[in-house]
């Protein structure tokens, strides 16, 4: 892509790990925290002396399985005070109740987890949702590099979650992600790239008009499209 403006790659959220470049910003120079989902950055990560976060999916295998393991036999060794343990907070709006409670445990120095670069924590986000009609409860799991503070990781967690909220929001305001009929193969994941490219440049553009405006003036300007890509030659 060449004459393509770079920097419009450098905030996008992580896929399935081949791009994840996103940075948690508001922890100070020299100490951000990233959170990325493929292992081989951790390592990177560390060497740059910034911290990360990652979220687990059940397709990471033995780490996955380990720390729900972990924290099972947390559950079971301290049976009488569990639920009293770890940070909690609470979100009441839109006629949702949603208690959150962050648990993170220190890290084991076995396998698997000695093969992660700088990790020093397991965590553990419990989450139980409230609405008219229905309760629904969910476990989600991390590793860090951060040491094993409850509150302070589940202000990171919860930051990143508020980001990718914020964008998803974004990407269908502007490009009606969620109307999207491709849901096979590849092309959602795809599409979802190009999108977030496509938004980068919109918000690069100092035009004092709104993203979807400036994505209908692209549409029809070849010279604007030109400008936003980079490759006028100007």
């Amino acid at each position: 892509m060449t004459g393509c403006r770079k920097d419009a790659f450098e905030r996008l959220e992580p896929s399935d790990g081949k791009l994840s470049r996103s940075v948690l910003r508001g922890l100070g120079a020299g100490n951000r925290v990233w959170l990325p989902d493929q292992k081989a950055l951790a390592e990177q990560i560390v060497g740059c002396g910034a911290q990360y976060v990652f979220g687990l999916k059940g397709n990471q295998g033995n780490l996955h399985e380990a720390v729900q393991e972990l924290f099972a036999r947390t559950q079971w060794q301290h049976y009488a005070d569990f639920d009293q343990m770890g940070h909690v907070t609470k979100d009441a709006k839109h006629g949702r109740n949603e208690c959150r409670r962050t648990i993170a445990l220190a890290c084991p120095e076995t396998a698997p987890y000695d093969a992660w670069s700088g990790l020093q924590s397991v965590i553990m986000v419990e989450s139980m949702r409230q609405t008219n009609d229905s309760v629904t409860a969910e476990r989600r799991y991390f590793v860090s590099s951060l040491p094993p503070d409850d509150k302070h990781l589940a202000q990171v967690i919860r930051s990143h979650w508020a980001i990718e909220n914020r964008l998803h929001w974004c990407l269908d305001v502007t490009f009606g992600e969620d109307a999207c009929r491709n849901r096979t193969g590849h092309a959602p994941e795809n599409l979802n790239i190009i999108r977030k490219i496509a938004m980068n440049l919109l918000r690069l553009d100092p035009l004092k008009k709104t993203l979807p405006k400036k994505r209908v003036r692209a549409g029809v300007n070849p010279e604007y499209l030109a400008q936003l890509i980079g490759a006028s030659g100007s």
